[in-house]
Formats: structure tokens, C-alpha cells, sequence
């Protein structure tokens, strides 16, 4: 992979995360045309746009079954009282639910914790030693996708 293809490797990731245009274009030491161009050619905000629907479709599908097991949990609390009984709820459910939730949040706030860590660094060297920037650029790129892979 050439240096420019990591560069526009970088500048993608960074879209993808709705960095600004006009940031990716300094971050990355290109202009904003240039920017421009790879998100109209490379239809990166097709693909942004796919990507943040199919997430709030999963998250959707997830907090709805959320809530399903959460009316199921108040019916069965229900019938208890009615029948004048106090049952403690199955522990195996109140942990399934436990798990998928802080599952699911967990690698969404971790990998958005690792971008966000990311970018601050690349602006810290950048304001410190745009020279050094310049190099560290397109390997956070490559890392930001390594971490995307394993954590997502």
C-alpha cells in the first residue's frame, strides 16, 4: 500500500467517525477538494450512511428484545402478586439481559473511546511536530481498522 493510499486509508477512518471535512484536510495535510474527491469517488457517505442505519438497526432489533424480556420479567413479577407470592425473578434472566446490554455498549464506548484517544494524539503531534504527524498519519489508519476489526 502507498503512502497515499494510507493517507486516504486515514481520511476515510476519520470520515467515517464524522471528522469534518475541512479537519480531515488539515490533519492530513491535503486540501478539502481533495477530501471532497475521495468521499464523491470512494462513496463514503453512501457507505457512512449504511453503516450508521444497519447500527441503529441492530441496536434497535437489540432494545427491543430488551424490552420485550423486560415485559415478560413485569407480567411474571405480576402474576406473583396476584397469587400472593414474592418470587425473586430467575437469575439467568436478569444476567442475560445484564450481559447483552453492557455487551453491546461496551464495544460501542470502547472503540469510540479508542478513535477519539487517537485522534487527540494526532492533533497533539501535529501542533507539536507536524513533520512526525505526517508519518504517524497512515499507520493510525491501519491501527483504528486493526481495532475496528477485533473490537466491533
Amino acid at each position: 500500500m502507498t503512502t497515499a493510499e494510507k493517507i486516504m486509508g486515514a481520511g476515510k477512518v476519520l470520515y467515517m467517525i464524522n471528522t469534518p471535512n475541512n479537519e480531515i484536510a488539515r490533519l492530513l495535510d491535503v486540501s478539502e477538494t481533495t477530501v471532497s474527491n475521495w468521499v464523491t469517488k470512494g462513496g463514503w457517505r453512501e457507505e457512512r450512511a449504511a453503516g450508521l442505519a444497519m447500527k441503529r438497526t441492530m441496536s434497535d432489533n437489540v432494545l427491543f428484545l430488551i424490552d420485550y424480556q423486560m415485559e415478560a420479567l413485569k407480567e411474571l413479577t405480576e402474576q406473583y402478586r396476584a397469587a400472593g407470592k414474592l418470587k425473586l425473578l430467575d437469575k439467568g434472566e436478569i444476567d442475560a439481559l445484564s450481559k447483552l446490554f453492557a455487551a453491546i455498549k461496551g464495544k460501542e464506548l470502547t472503540f469510540a473511546n479508542v478513535v477519539t484517544f487517537t485522534r487527540e494524539l494526532v492533533e497533539f503531534l501535529n501542533q507539536k511536530n507536524p513533520d512526525i504527524a505526517k508519518v504517524v498519519i497512515p499507520y493510525t489508519s491501519d491501527f483504528l481498522l486493526a481495532k475496528k476489526e477485533v473490537m466491533v
